[in-house]
């Protein structure tokens, strides 16, 4: 997959094209997207992505900006796996959020052939969202070039949207969120050095450092698959403030199961498959170890399964 970075730079064709944020790129994005992918086949064209570095509200209203379920990194990569042809990646500032929804296509237009448009339901774009599908649907009457609204995408009968995904994982969730999300949930990160307290209770555990602004679920334990640079393995993951220990910093840290080597400064990903528990808060140390043995055990027959 092409990605293209910034504002301006080449001409880059005919294309289909999607517009959004797309954090998660969930079941919802998935759809639209192949949708997308059948149409600009069909026609000869390629398929093109739009999408924002940094999500909007981070702008717009920093206060209330979600975590996001995908850093921009996992996006292009699940895009990738899509099929998708080209990514165009527009940083999000306070200068493009001021543009109309007239000047915000015509920043498009001035790169791509735009052949069809496919948006959701609840689309919009440019200074207080007043490109509304409406909107976009006669700017393309006008400039040659066909617009498609996909359907809701309906989950047990509720529309599905990032919002319900990111309530699910703060709750832990996790099992409930891969179903929307259409596959586990990731955390992905560099390991670094920590106080070293799994090893010395005999489950040695990697300590990602998780890039800010990304979504981490709820405090407890939880079956995970690893994907190291060697291979997969399973993990038992714990995200948490070790309460048997008084700790105060939050920390994320996996104890990879059957692998002994130096992590330290490894990107690792982190596929999470099921809650086993909450954090808890044992009085001696033999009895969080024979949990710990627990939880590697339940890990290691979940992951399997």
């Amino acid at each position: 997959m092409r990605v293209e970075t910034g504002l301006d730079g080449d001409r880059l064709g005919s294309a289909g094209i999607t517009i959004g944020t797309f954090d998660g790129v969930h079941l919802a994005h998935a759809e639209a997207i192949r949708h997308l992918l059948e149409v600009s086949s069909a026609n000869g064209w390629s398929t093109m992505v739009i999408t924002f570095d940094n999500h909007p509200r981070r702008v717009l209203d920093p206060d209330h900006c979600p975590h996001l379920i995908t850093t921009l990194d996992e996006k292009l990569e699940i895009l990738d796996g899509l099929g998708v042809h080209t990514t165009w990646v527009m940083p999000f500032t306070r200068e493009l959020a001021a543009l109309g929804p007239d000047d915000f296509m015509r920043q498009v237009g001035s790169r791509i052939d735009i052949r069809h448009l496919v948006s959701g339901p609840d689309f919009a774009l440019g200074h207080e969202r007043s490109g509304d599908n409406a909107w976009l649907a006669d700017y393309g009457r006008r400039n040659g070039f066909a617009t498609e609204v996909m359907p809701s995408l309906k989950v047990d009968g509720k529309e599905l949207h990032s919002s319900d995904i990111r309530q699910l994982l703060e709750a832990g969730e996790v099992s409930r969120a891969a179903r929307l999300l259409g596959r586990p949930f990731g955390l992905r990160g560099a390991v670094e050095t920590g106080a070293k307290i799994g090893r010395r209770l005999g489950f040695p555990t990697a300590n990602l450092a998780v890039p800010p602004g990304k979504l981490i679920p709820a405090d407890g334990i939880y079956a995970t698959r690893v994907k190291l640079p060697a291979g997969e393995w399973p993990g038992a993951l714990s995200i948490g403030r070790r309460p048997t220990f008084d700790g105060e910093r939050r920390v994320v840290e996996v104890h990879v199961l059957d692998f002994s080597g130096d992590l330290y400064g490894v990107e690792i990903a982190v596929q999470v498959i099921e809650r086993l528990r909450g954090q808890e808060r044992y009085e001696g140390i033999e009895d969080l170890v024979s949990q710990i043995a627990l939880d590697v055990e339940e890990t290691r027959r979940l992951v399997a399964g």
